[in-house]
């Protein structure tokens, strides 16, 4: 299974490439509608979303981790 990083702040991605030592693609997202489109758009084997992960040495941390359905369902679907 595969993650997907979602950053708060550009200043946190810099940082995370920075640590990791990776060069990577930093995609702004404006809002809601747009980013569960991107995340919708997903290959299936990206389940996760991890927000502000950082990089320590070989490993990729994060405090908060969740499903992606979850994700969408729960918090960037409009709510009627």
């Amino acid at each position: 299974m595969l993650a997907v990083a979602l950053f708060t702040h550009a200043s946190l991605v810099r940082d995370f490439l920075e640590q990791a030592g990776e060069d990577g693609e930093q995609i702004e997202l404006a809002d809601a509608a747009i980013l569960a489109a991107f995340l919708t758009a997903l290959p299936a084997q990206v389940a996760t979303a991890a927000m502000n992960p950082q990089a320590e040495g070989d490993r990729r941390i994060a405090n908060w981790c969740v499903d992606i359905a979850t994700l969408i369902e729960k918090y960037l679907n409009e709510k009627e």
